[in-house]
């Protein structure tokens, strides 16, 4: 049996409470999306991705695969694309959700902020 002195149990104590923080972030962030998509009345596909928007996409894409591969880090795939654009849809929907957005004769567009939003939120859970 090792025994711990107390700096060493400190140090282990602090880090099972940041394990605890991010599993808890997680778990937030996946009932946030299941909020979001269960909307019977909306449908996240109806949110429109305009062509800057897809433009920015497509650069920031290709600079994520680029910098994977310098890092040495593990190959961004379409697949990431896709969960990108999906993020981006649900946050344009949770802002016309709670009346953050409004939208204009049944007219539902994301905004480069919602692009921008949805890739942090990314980040946050890699």
């Amino acid at each position: 049996v090792m025994r711990l002195d107390s700096q060493s149990r400190e140090m282990i104590d602090s880090a099972e409470v940041i394990m605890s923080a991010h599993q808890q972030s997680f778990s937030r962030i996946r009932r946030y999306i299941a909020k979001c998509r269960s909307n019977k009345n909306f449908s996240y596909n109806s949110i429109a991705l305009n062509k800057s928007i897809l433009e920015r996409a497509q650069k920031d894409f290709i600079q994520e695969r680029q910098k994977s591969k310098t890092l040495g880090r593990r190959e961004v795939t379409e697949q990431d694309f896709h969960r990108w654009l999906l993020l981006t849809r649900l946050q344009a929907r949770s802002q016309i959700g709670v009346g953050v957005r409004k939208c204009r004769d049944m007219s539902f567009e994301a905004e480069i902020e919602d692009w921008e939003n949805a890739m942090v939120l990314d980040e946050g859970m890699r």
